[in-house]
């Protein structure tokens, strides 16, 4: 799918899912990286009402955002102002409940950056004007949604 028709369908449906919006390798690469943390203390936080560890501004994270701003931008059709990155790591221990992101997340940009074992990768779920979708994103795969 083009920009202008993502945009299109953005400004119609709030939402749009950005296939191989970053290259596999990428993220394979990112995520051995992120997971070369994980045993490194206080790196992430520990959530204990998700059961998942969690970083805001991981300096890889803040390099995505700073390029994918300008794709981002064109698929909503307007100048945006980045406000943060964060990097989660879920188990199967954790879980996720249906929550608002906070207001200076006027959009937000979500990505699977990898899996490991039988599990697949979460589902993003979203409220949109049809009801609560899921989808299923593979690493690279991002979903914008306002």
């Amino acid at each position: 799918m083009n920009a202008s028709s993502i945009r299109r369908k953005f400004a119609v449906d709030r939402f749009a899912r950005l296939e191989q919006l970053v290259a596999a390798e990428v993220m394979d690469l990112y995520f051995q990286y992120a997971k070369s943390y994980v045993r490194m203390p206080k790196y992430y936080e520990l959530e204990t009402e998700t059961a998942s560890l969690g970083r805001y501004a991981d300096a890889m994270g803040e390099v995505l955002l700073a390029k994918l701003l300008p794709e981002v931008e064109d698929c909503v059709g307007k100048r945006l102002h980045a406000t943060y990155s964060f990097l989660r790591f879920y188990t199967p221990e954790s879980r996720l409940r249906r929550h608002t992101d906070r207001t200076s997340c006027e959009y937000t940009l979500t990505l699977t950056v990898g899996s490991e074992g039988t599990r697949a990768p979460w589902p993003i779920m979203i409220e949109t004007q049809e009801g609560v979708q899921a989808f299923d994103l593979a690493p690279g795969d991002g979903l914008l949604f306002s």
